[in-house]
C-alpha cells in the first residue's frame, strides 16, 4: 500500500486511527467528529507531555511501520526507540502493538484470497453499467496472497522445496570440472 506525502514528505496519518486518552473518550468516536491522530495528539500533549506513547501505540497497530508511527505523533525514530529501552512495559505494549497490525494485515489478506473484492467491469476504458444504470460488478480474489498465507502456515505442506535425486532415485553424483590443469596430471589423481 503505497501513501501520497505532503509537500514536507511526511506521510498523512490515515483518519481511522484513535488515540485513547480520557480527553479523547470525551469527544465521542462519532466517524465525522474525529480528528486525525496530529490533532489529537497535539491536544493531548499539551495537558500530557507522555501522552505520545498512547497515540505512538494507537498509530503502530494501525500500520505496524515505526517510522509511520512516528511521523503521526512528531517525534523522532531516537525518541522512540529510547523510550523502549528505558521502559519495559512501553517495550510489551510496542511488540503487542506490532502483532495487532500485522494481524489485521493477514486478517485482510486471507479475506482478499478467500472471499475476493468486488471490483467494476471495465469494456473498453469505460465502466459497464447494469439495467438499472449502476456500475456491472465483479469478484476478483488474490490466489497469490492465499498461497502466501499458506506457505506461512503449512510450511511441511505448501512450502517450496527443491530435492535433488541422481539417475533412477539414487543419490546425486558430483562431477567436479577443474580448469587449467593438463590431463596428464587428472590422469594421475
Amino acid at each position: 500500500m503505497t501513501h501520497a506525502r505532503n509537500e514536507t514528505g511526511a506521510m498523512p496519518v490515515p483518519h481511522q486511527t484513535h488515540i485513547d486518552t480520557p480527553e479523547v473518550r470525551k469527544q465521542g468516536r462519532s466517524r465525522g467528529a474525529q480528528a486525525s491522530i496530529k490533532e489529537q495528539y497535539i491536544s493531548a500533549m499539551s495537558k500530557n507531555p507522555n501522552v505520545w506513547k498512547n497515540a505512538f501505540l494507537a498509530a503502530l497497530r494501525e500500520i505496524p511501520i515505526v517510522a509511520f508511527a512516528c511521523r503521526a505523533v512528531g517525534i523522532h525514530r531516537s525518541t522512540a526507540y529510547a523510550a523502549r529501552t528505558a521502559d519495559e512495559l512501553f517495550a510489551q505494549d510496542w511488540d503487542h502493538a506490532i502483532e495487532d497490525g500485522v494481524d489485521r494485515a493477514e486478517m485482510e489478506a486471507f479475506r482478499r484470497g478467500v472471499d475476493g473484492h468486488l471490483e467494476p467491469v471495465i469494456c473498453q476504458g469505460r465502466v459497464v453499467l447494469d439495467e438499472s444504470g449502476k456500475p456491472l460488478m465483479t469478484r476478483k480474489y488474490s490466489d497469490a496472497l492465499l498461497a502466501l498465507i499458506l506457505k506461512g502456515r503449512r510450511k511441511q505442506v505448501y512450502s517450496e522445496r527443491l530435492e535433488t535425486t541422481g539417475p533412477g532415485g539414487g543419490p546425486q553424483q558430483q562431477l567436479v570440472i577443474v580448469t587449467g590443469v593438463s590431463r596428464e596430471i587428472l590422469a594421475e589423481s
